[in-house]
């Protein structure tokens, strides 16, 4: 999964830290805001900044939350899974139809002119 709800993962592990959420900030090189609306669950927590948490805190991606594999995905996942499954099924699809268009000439049809 790419990004996931936080609320409330972050701020057990930054109030242990010096400067809390702020030192939390110096670590890892996120602004102090961004942490909070991560914590708060006003934003999602994408995977590239919980692994730079994750390594300041010496914590997992599952204690920040990360859903586990076994988890149901939720709608809009589905839709997107569905989405990307039928896409790439269509492709090959593509790709062979236009290998027969290319072999089918698209010339008109001449009509040849009565007055001849």
């Amino acid at each position: 999964m790419a990004s996931w709800n936080a609320k409330g993962r972050l701020l057990p592990f930054w109030s242990e830290l010096p400067g809390k959420r702020d030192g939390l900030a110096a670590r890892t090189g996120i602004r102090g805001p961004e942490l909070s609306a991560y914590n708060s669950g006003k934003r999602n927590l994408g995977i590239v900044n919980a692994r730079r948490i994750a390594a300041a805190l010496g914590v997992t991606l599952e204690d920040l939350g990360e859903p586990s594999p076994s988890d149901p995905p939720s709608p809009t996942q589905m839709r997107q899974l569905v989405r990307e499954e039928v896409l790439g099924a269509l492709e090959p699809l593509e790709l062979l139809l236009q290998r027969l268009l290319d072999r089918v000439p698209l010339e008109s049809h001449e009509v040849e002119d009565e007055d001849q």
